[in-house]
C-alpha cells in the first residue's frame, strides 16, 4: 500500500517500521499513521482488537549512523509492493552486541493469527507502537506453542523478569523466574504422577514443592502418600507429623498418620488421631483400631506369662487385623517361635518382618522398642547360625540400652558362642575330631538348642565312630530346622554305617527332592543303600 510504502527502508538498515517512527518524530510534516491506510487507525485498533502489550525494561537501540533519508527511502520502496515486502532484519549481531540491548520479549494469544486486519502490537522501550512481525532477529514462539505451554504449565518461556503481560480480558500478570514454576503447580503435576502410580516422581516434585515454600501441609501430607506407595511407612510417619505440626486440625493428615499407626500395630495413637480426623473417619476405621488394640494387649499379657502358644495365637490375629507392617507383633511371634524350638518357622517370620532401619524406629517409638527389636534379631541370627550378625544385633541393642541387664547377657552368650563355633571349626579341620567336639560342647552350653553346632558336633562324633550319638545330634537338629539338609545327609550317612538302611533311603529320598547341591553324590548313596537292602532281605 502507498501508506506503507513511505515508511520502507533498505533491508541492511533494520526495522523500516521502527525507524519511520524515529523519523517521524524529527519531521512534523510527515504523518505518522495515515487512517485511511491498509493497518487502520492504530489508537483504536489497540482498544478494540485482542492485543498484548508487553512492556521491556530495556535500553533504547542505538541506530546506525548511516540511515537514509525518508525521502529516499519513499523512492527506493516503490520498487516493491506492499503485498510481496518481506519482514526486515531488526539488527545483526554484532549491532546488537554493540548497542547493549537486551532480549525483547513476545506474548501472543491463544488462537491468534497474523492477517491483514488483527495484528499484535508490541511496544518498545521508546514507548512507540510497532507491529509483532517486524521485530527483525528477535527470535518468536508460534502462537500455538505458546498458548500450550502457558495452559499446560501456567508460567511463560523466554521472557525477561519482570515483565508485565496485558491479556485482553483487562489481567495484568507480573512475570516471575524465568522457566520455574510455582510450589502448587509442583504439587498439582505431584498428584498427577501419583495417580499413574510413579510415586518416586511424584515424590521428587513435592520436595521440589516443599523447597519453594515449606510452610504448607499439603505438601507434606501428599509427600507422605507417595512414601507410603514406596513402602517408606517410617518416612510417612514423619512427613504426616510434620502437616500436623504446620497445621494442626488439618484432618487428613490425622487420618493418613491413624492408618499408618494401625498396620504399624500402634493401635492407641491410632485411635488418638482418628478422633481428631473429622468426619474423615468413619465407624469401621474406629471399631478395627480398637479390635488392634485389643490383640496387642492379649500379646503383652501372654508375653509376660511366657505362654508362648497364645502369644503365636494372638500375634497372628494382630498381623491379620491391620498390622501387617507392625514389626515388634513380628518380634514377639519369632520370640514365641524360638521358645517353642520351631526355629526354622522363627527365621521364615523374621524374614517376613519388614526391614526397617533401627535408629529410625529408635526416634520414633524410643530407645527401649528398638532395643528389644534388636535383642530379638540377635536371638534368631544366633538360632539361623549366624553368629557375627548375632553379636551385631546385640552389641546395637547394648548401645540402645545400655541399662538392660538382659541384653548385657545376650552379648556376652553370643560372642561365647561364637568364639566356641570358630575354635571348633579350625580344631575339626587340623582333625582333632575330639578337641573340636569339646569346643561345640562349650557352645552348646550356653545355647543347648543351636542346629548348627548340633549339627558340627554331629560330625566330629561321626569322625570318632560316635555313629549314635551323631544320629541323636542330628536328629535334635532337624527337630529344630527341619530342612536342614547337611544335618539329614550326616544322619543319613550315620544310619548306613550302621547298616540302617531303610532309615538311610528314607534320608536320602528327601535329599533328593530338597537339596540343592550334591544330587550325584546323594543319587550314588540312595543306590547303593537300595541294593544292600535288597540283599539284606534276600539273606533274611
Amino acid at each position: 500500500m502507498p501508506g506503507m510504502a513511505n515508511y520502507a527502508v533498505e533491508h541492511d538498515h533494520g526495522c523500516g517500521f521502527m525507524t519511520a517512527i524515529f523519523q517521524s518524530r524529527r519531521s512534523s510534516s510527515i504523518k505518522l499513521l495515515p487512517s485511511s491506510k491498509r493497518e487502520g487507525n492504530w489508537p483504536n485498533l489497540a482498544k478494540s482488537q485482542s492485543l498484548q502489550v508487553v512492556e521491556t525494561p530495556t535500553k533504547k537501540l542505538a541506530l546506525p549512523n548511516s540511515r537514509p533519508s525518508v525521502s529516499k527511502k519513499q523512492n527506493q520502496t516503490k520498487r516493491v509492493s506492499d503485498a510481496k515486502r518481506k519482514p526486515t532484519s531488526a539488527l545483526t549481531s554484532s549491532s546488537l552486541s554493540s548497542s547493549n540491548g537486551s532480549n525483547t520479549a513476545i506474548a501472543r494469544e491463544e488462537g491468534e493469527e497474523v492477517s491483514n486486519g488483527s495484528r499484535a502490537l508490541i511496544k518498545a522501550p521508546s514507548g512507540n507502537i510497532m507491529l509483532l512481525g517486524q521485530m527483525g532477529n528477535t527470535k518468536r514462539q508460534p502462537a500455538s506453542e505458546t498458548a500450550a505451554t502457558i495452559g499446560k504449565v501456567g508460567y511463560y518461556h523466554n521472557l525477561t523478569m519482570g515483565n508485565i503481560v496485558r491479556k485482553s480480558s483487562g489481567e495484568t500478570r507480573l512475570l516471575g523466574s524465568i522457566n520455574k514454576p510455582d510450589s502448587e503447580a509442583l504439587k498439582m503435576m505431584g498428584n498427577e504422577k501419583y495417580k499413574q502410580g510413579k510415586f518416586e516422581d511424584a515424590l521428587q516434585l513435592y520436595d521440589q514443592a516443599i523447597a519453594l515454600d515449606s510452610s504448607k501441609a499439603s505438601y507434606r501430607c501428599n509427600k507422605s502418600a507417595a512414601l507410603i506407595g514406596l513402602g517408606r511407612l517410617l518416612e510417612a510417619v514423619w512427613e504426616s507429623r510434620e502437616a500436623i505440626r504446620i497445621q494442626p486440625c488439618y484432618h487428613r493428615a490425622h487420618l493418613r498418620l491413624a492408618t499408618l499407626y494401625i498396620r504399624l500395630g500402634y493401635a492407641e495413637r491410632a485411635l488418638h488421631h482418628l478422633k481428631h480426623s473429622g468426619s474423615l473417619a468413619g465407624s469401621k476405621d474406629i471399631a478395627e483400631a480398637k479390635a488392634l488394640q485389643g490383640c496387642i494387649n492379649r500379646c503383652n499379657e501372654a508375653e509376660k506369662k511366657r505362654d508362648w502358644t497364645t502369644l503365636l495365637k494372638e500375634t497372628r490375629c494382630a498381623l491379620s487385623g491391620g498390622a501387617d507392617s507392625a514389626i515388634q507383633i513380628y518380634a514377639q511371634q519369632v520370640e514365641a517361635l524360638l521358645n517353642l524350638l520351631r526355629h526354622e518357622e522363627a527365621y521364615a517370620a523374621f524374614k517376613r518382618a519388614p526391614s526397617f532401619d533401627i535408629d529410625s524406629y529408635a526416634r520414633l517409638f524410643g530407645l527401649d522398642s528398638a532395643s528389644r527389636l534388636c535383642s530379638t534379631r540377635a536371638r534368631v541370627y544366633m538360632a539361623a547360625g549366624r553368629f557375627e550378625d548375632a553379636f551385631k544385633a546385640a552389641e546395637h541393642a547394648t548401645q540402645l540400652n545400655p541399662r538392660d541387664k538382659e541384653v548385657k547377657a545376650l552379648v556376652q552368650a553370643t560372642q561365647d558362642v561364637g568364639l566356641a563355633r570358630s575354635r571348633g571349626n579350625k580344631l575339626f579341620k587340623e582333625s582333632k575330631y575330639a578337641e573340636a567336639s569339646n569346643a561345640y560342647s562349650k557352645g552348646l552350653e550356653h545355647k543347648p538348642y543351636n542346629s548348627v553346632l548340633l549339627c558340627n558336633q554331629a560330625a566330629c562324633r561321626s569322625k570318632l565312630g560316635q555313629f549314635e550319638k551323631a544320629i541323636e545330634d542330628c536328629s535334635l537338629a532337624l527337630s529344630l530346622q527341619p530342612s536342614y539338609c547337611k544335618a539329614r545327609l550326616r544322619r543319613a550317612d550315620c544310619n548306613a554305617k550302621l547298616e540302617r538302611w531303610e532309615a538311610s533311603i528314607e534320608d536320602y529320598e528327601i535329599l533328593m527332592r530338597e537339596a540343592t547341591w550334591g544330587h550325584e553324590e546323594i543319587a550314588r548313596a540312595l543306590l547303593e543303600a537300595r541294593l544292600r537292602l535288597t540283599k539284606q532281605r534276600c539273606l533274611s
